[in-house]
């Protein structure tokens, strides 16, 4: 985060985050530099992977299609940033959760800029007719400053909780009423993404899938760090080897090398350049261990080995979660691995529904492969094989 405000400001925009990690990297920096903000409301300083939860915080019954995390750059600088979730309570409802400036920028006026900016964005939403914010108690100045700009309190209070010291006020406002004036502009990433385009692993992509699994740069375990070593490399290894015993850059190594001789298959998925998500979908031949990881018997086939594929794994950045990219990855490898000659796909969703780890899906959702055309070919103890037919 730029902290120099010795220079003149930047032009301001608002952009949409995708979780990018020098996307992250920024927000973190812009919470972690409200400390007073922190104190008034959960009574302690800034702390934790905080740019992450604002990411995966969900409201109830709600997808991440409607969660939109945004940050306020003066000129290439983030210095704000702010999360709205879309269709909440109700379908015509949108809720401010978070609108919070670094502490350098703050008395500036541009937390009125970065409302304006907002409260653009929400009015482009057809369905939404109301904008609600909550605001603790304890952050006084907080409520003065939503009641300037045309919100009033609708008599709800929720209770303070075990991250709250005090409870929370709720304040709307008409969707579109009384615009607060500022000139400034929504940049183009405001809008939602289009699909993910899906590209099949080939040497030229190495440098991007390395990317995506690099603990330090990528996002594919940026929730996960004990499994951060990994670089997909688990069901290639023979069970006799001890997994522990290898380091994130022997893993990262082997794949390089797999890659690049044109022993490794599977597909990424992109957003604007960036990956975004992975599918290890392959010849069942260049995975000869992994019926070994899975801890099951090999499955029958009336085909030759090299004509069957197997899926062993999902991956997905955390902030692209529940966006359709596992659906987007699985519709696009189906009919590219038909190409190939493939006669068969299996797959081994685990019996994990109940539980919210990525850690118990990565195997893809029993009801993902389902509306795909697969059919259930067993049941294990932890997991469903399932198979569909290519040709």
């Amino acid at each position: 985060m730029d902290r120099d405000q010795s220079r003149p400001l930047g032009p301001l925009t608002l952009r949409l985050l995708t979780g990018k990690p020098a996307e992250m990297a920024a927000l973190q920096c812009v919470l972690e530099a409200a400390p007073a903000y922190y104190q008034a409301v959960t009574g302690a300083p800034p702390r934790g992977a905080l740019a992450q939860s604002m990411f995966t915080a969900l409201a109830p019954d709600k997808t991440y299609d409607d969660k939109f995390v945004w940050g306020l750059y003066a000129g290439d600088a983030m210095i704000g940033c702010t999360d709205v979730i879309r269709g909440y309570p109700t379908r015509t409802k949108a809720v401010i959760g978070l609108l919070l400036l670094a502490e350098p920028w703050q008395g500036r006026g541009l937390g009125r800029a970065l409302t304006a900016l907002v409260e653009q964005a929400i009015a482009a939403w057809a369905d939404i007719a109301t904008v609600r914010v909550g605001v603790a108690t304890s952050n006084a100045g907080a409520l003065v400053f939503w009641r300037k700009l045309g919100y009033v309190e609708t008599g709800e209070v929720k209770r303070a909780g075990s991250e709250l010291i005090s409870d929370v006020i709720v304040l709307e406002k008409p969707s579109g009423s009384d615009p607060v004036f500022f000139h400034g502009s929504l940049s183009p990433e405001l809008k939602m993404r289009s699909d993910p385009i899906v590209k099949p692993l080939v040497p030229a992509l190495s440098a991007d899938f390395l990317r995506f699994f690099d603990h330090e740069r990528g996002s594919a375990f940026s929730d996960n760090p004990e499994w951060a070593k990994c670089y997909c490399h688990f069901y290639q290894v023979p069970r006799e080897i001890d997994w522990a015993s290898l380091s994130a850059q022997d893993n990262r190594v082997a794949m390089q090398s797999r890659i690049e001789v044109g022993a490794m298959q599977g597909f990424l998925a992109y957003c604007d350049d960036e990956v975004v998500g992975w599918l290890n979908a392959q010849a069942r031949h260049l995975l000869p261990h992994c019926f070994g990881r899975l801890r099951i018997a090999p499955t029958p086939l009336p085909c030759e080995p090299f004509e069957a594929a197997v899926i062993v794994c999902f991956i997905i950045s955390p902030p692209w979660r529940r966006r359709g990219v596992a659906r987007a990855l699985l519709a696009g490898a189906l009919p590219l691995l038909a190409s190939r000659g493939l006669k068969l796909v299996d797959a081994f969703p685990f019996k994990s529904r109940a539980s919210e780890l990525p850690a118990d899906h990565y195997h893809g959702p029993l009801s993902l492969f389902l509306s795909e055309g697969f059919s259930i070919l067993r049941e294990e103890e932890s997991m469903t094989v399932v198979r569909k037919l290519l040709t």
